[in-house]
């Protein structure tokens, strides 16, 4: 296999008795409707912000090292960190009992019509792969209802394309560690037609979120705030 997969680990993943495949409904988007306003006003609440400056801070030497290697700037990063997990702090619904990210792609590959399984199973084998390369168990990785997973909440196809093992410990861990996720937001950025101007950091939200619902716009609002919270005089934050 082109992945690196052997027989074995096939067959063995197929008898994992972890291996579930969830009720029709665990894989389509059961929340209510997306309120924008108010999502906006969480995010640019004086708290949010403040929330902000205090990641940036943390990781700020991991992000100089990445604007210079991929020309994205700090606080675009951090907006998308601020508006997928709140910093981490949410990563998977834990009232919703059907987050394992491996199991939300098998249920997909066995229920989708065609040609929509191929996307799935894209997805499924892709995550298999990630796992195997950085020493992951799948089955522990959870994520929301479409399985995206980690801090910045990244979809399992742009895995191993986009995955930057950012803290230097010899593998990318998007859900445990903040440079890793950070630096490989940067890097889907970059290649995805971001630029530092209001209409490149746009495009590249767009690119990132894709075209449904305002996060792209929200987060501009945000990093707008952001900036000039960092580059108040220290006490003023």
């Amino acid at each position: 296999s082109s992945f690196g997969f052997t027989k074995e680990e096939i067959a063995a993943f197929f008898a994992d008795p972890r291996l579930r495949i969830y009720p029709r409904r665990a894989t389509k988007n059961g929340t209510k409707k997306a309120d924008w306003d108010a999502l906006r006003n969480q995010m640019v609440a004086p708290e949010s912000v403040a929330a902000g400056v205090a990641y940036y801070r943390r990781h700020e030497e991991t992000l100089r090292r990445a604007r210079e290697r991929y020309g994205v700037l700090e606080t675009s990063a951090v907006a998308i960190a601020r508006i997928e997990s709140a910093f981490g702090s949410y990563l998977y619904n834990p009232k919703n009992p059907h987050t394992v990210v491996v199991d939300i792609f098998y249920t997909k590959t066995m229920r989708l019509p065609s040609p929509r399984w191929r996307a799935a199973t894209s997805s499924l084998v892709e995550l298999l792969a990630y796992c195997k390369e950085n020493g992951h168990d799948c089955f522990t990785i959870k994520g929301s209802w479409a399985g995206a997973i980690g801090i910045t909440q990244i979809m399992p196809f742009n895995l191993r394309a986009y995955g930057v093992d950012g803290d230097g410990d010899g593998r990318v861990d998007l859900v445990g560690s903040g440079a890793d996720a950070l630096l490989s937001t940067m890097k889907f950025l970059a290649e995805n037609g971001y630029a530092s101007t209001r209409e490149g950091r746009l495009r590249g939200f767009v690119n990132y979120y894709g075209e449904n619902g305002r996060y792209p716009e929200i987060s501009i609002e945000y990093e707008v705030l952001l900036e000039r919270a960092i580059n108040a005089p220290r006490g003023s934050e």
